[in-house]
């Protein structure tokens, strides 16, 4: 019976029906809003180009520029930040366009909208998805990254021009790497008396117990090890 336009954080509204990303989008490139988009024309959208489909096709500077857009609304401490899911379809996209540079003169170009003006840099969610991350600091020479920045007003117009965010790539070479500390949440369903290794048969209580860990190389294999039932038990914790 409803669909849900848009929430509101801290008075502000930030837009959510993705659907309604493209038209905003294209109305900032008509109208010459965009940040080094300015004379740029819209071709066409939904445009197949192997095995993805791009958001438009634009003409700018004499030139065919396939744009792909991406809705942001994930932020906090001035920072923007994409995805906030694992995107498997947004990492191909990175990889389609940056075959496309290949074979035509102009850099295909992700223009990410990001649904608030209250932030100052945007970064990929390292995080939620380093796949995607690292796709993206792979890709950045043949694909522009353009983040803007839009405010909405409580009538869901929009407050002003966009603004272009900062990239701080230097950061995000440091932090985008399978490394780093964890939080294991494991459910008990019933008291335990458990054999662990050296230790002995420990008593464990029915309920929540946190795990906490590091893995300074290969975060993502040491995940996965943990949420593996048949293993070669080494750790306490494999136990």
């Amino acid at each position: 019976a409803y669909t849900v336009l848009a929430v509101e954080r801290d008075g502000q509204p930030i837009l959510l029906h993705t659907h309604l990303t493209n038209r905003v989008a294209r109305h900032l490139i008509e109208t010459g809003c965009i940040p080094g988009l300015k004379g740029a024309e819209v071709v066409r959208s939904e445009i197949p180009v192997g095995n993805s489909r791009f958001d438009f096709l634009l003409t700018h500077a004499g030139r065919e520029l396939y744009v792909e857009v991406k809705s942001v609304t994930l932020f906090g401490n001035g920072v923007a930040m994409f995805p906030d899911a694992v995107t498997e379809r947004g990492r191909k996209h990175l990889v389609e366009l940056a075959s496309v540079s290949r074979e035509t003169d102009g850099l295909p170009l992700v223009l990410f909208l990001v649904h608030t003006d209250r932030v100052r840099w945007f970064l990929p969610d390292y995080h939620t998805d380093l796949a995607f991350s690292q796709t993206l600091l792979d890709v950045h020479d043949a694909v522009q990254i353009l983040p803007v920045a839009v405010g909405w007003t409580a009538e869901l117009s929009l407050a002003g021009p966009p603004r272009l965010l900062d990239i701080p790539w230097d950061h995000l070479r440091r932090e985008a790497q399978d490394r780093g500390s964890y939080l294991l949440l494991l459910e008990l369903r019933r008291d335990r008396r458990i054999e662990v290794g050296r230790l002995g048969r420990l008593s464990f209580r029915r309920g929540w117990h946190i795990y906490v860990g590091s893995a300074m190389l290969g975060l993502t294999a040491r995940l996965a090890r943990h949420v593996r039932h048949r293993k070669r038990l080494h750790w306490h914790i494999d136990h």
